[in-house]
């Protein structure tokens, strides 16, 4: 498996930088710092023929980062960032060559904790979303800062502290002999980065979305149902009433100030509600979801849902109110015709 192990983790580190490498300095700043690390660590471990090249690499991008800082007069291009991905991959196999087997995995892994964690986030995202691997998105780690209203300079502290925590990490580990210590500091970079929303929790929801569909694909309806009400509560077991009452108390998180449904049949309406927050809502709505299932026959369901706050709906959980509003009118669409006349009358 050697040599299988040792293409995928070039191949990944070249990746990684290559991708990393979408706004001023990010990509230098990285590859200094990472570089620093091996050659710390060679250097310990006696390889003296690492920590040359390792120094080497880090004093020429530490030169070059004067000019690529924001705002950049040269930039690295993808020739530039698939070199440092190269000679830092292959720094991490020369530079822990005199250590034990797990050390030599753990220290290049760890030190390599933001730009793999980066790669890893555009694979899940890319594959779950159905976007082709090779599509370039706004969705890597730099971007989500900048979006949020970063200043490059911030942004680059932040993501250079994470770097030079794992390196850190990384080369306390391999002096104390301590793997799990190493490991367990990346995990803590990686879970904080989620928890505080900074990178990871959209591709999360994402894996948290795709694990409901398969579940409901193995185990049926009832478990895409369990996975949005919580266990036990089920659509085809509410009157057409009390799923009304369901989805408008499913709907209140997203701050919604409308909630509007309607079935018709031969373009006939045969059933609709309106539902209007009591809270007042000043000027047009920020935001807008619609969506429309047809059952078996010829009865359409049609679901809207309207915001007038604009910080009530994400990106991150629109897709999941999405979601919801299908499942919804999908139950309508098949349930409501079943209702006779003088019932939908009394509903209505």
């Amino acid at each position: 498996l050697g040599i299988t192990i040792t293409v995928l983790w070039l191949v990944g580190c070249i990746n990684a930088l290559n991708l990393l490498d979408g706004m001023d300095g990010l990509a230098s700043m990285v590859g200094i710092f990472t570089a620093a690390t091996m050659g710390i660590i060679a250097s310990y471990l006696g390889n003296s023929y690492a920590t040359v090249v390792a120094l080497a690499l880090a004093a020429a991008l530490a030169g070059f980062f004067v000019h690529n800082r924001p705002p950049a007069s040269i930039f690295l291009g993808d020739s530039g960032s698939m070199v440092i991905g190269m000679v830092v991959g292959i720094l991490g196999i020369q530079s822990t060559l005199k250590t034990s087997a797990t050390l030599s995995i753990t220290a290049p892994l760890v030190a390599m904790t933001l730009p793999a964690f980066d790669t890893l986030l555009a694979v899940v995202r890319r594959r779950l979303s159905g976007r082709p691997f090779d599509a370039a998105d706004r969705q890597h780690i730099h971007h989500r800062l900048l979006d949020r209203g970063m200043h490059p300079w911030w942004v680059l502290a932040v993501l250079g502290s994470l770097c030079l925590c794992t390196g850190v990490a990384a080369t306390v580990a391999t002096i104390l002999r301590l793997e799990m210590l190493a490991w367990a500091t990346a995990a803590v970079v990686i879970v904080a980065a989620v928890r505080l929303r900074l990178f990871g929790h959209y591709e999360l929801i994402l894996m948290v979305d795709a694990a409901a569909r398969l579940l409901a694909s193995l185990a049926g309806r009832w478990a895409a149902e369990d996975a949005l009400f919580g266990p036990g509560r089920r659509l085809e077991t509410l009157a057409p009433g009390d799923a009304w009452a369901l989805l408008i108390e499913q709907v209140r998180p997203w701050n919604a100030s409308q909630l509007q449904l309607q079935v018709a049949e031969a373009d006939e309406i045969c059933w609709q509600k309106l539902w209007v927050s009591p809270r007042p809502a000043s000027g047009r709505p920020a935001w807008s979801v619609g969506v429309t299932s047809r059952s078996e026959g010829p009865c359409v369901c049609q679901v809207r849902v309207e915001g007038a706050e604009a910080g009530g709906l994400d990106p991150l959980s629109a897709f999941r109110l999405v979601r919801l509003l299908q499942l919804f009118a999908e139950h309508f669409a098949n349930h409501i015709p079943a209702v006779s006349p003088e019932t939908q009358r009394r509903a209505a």
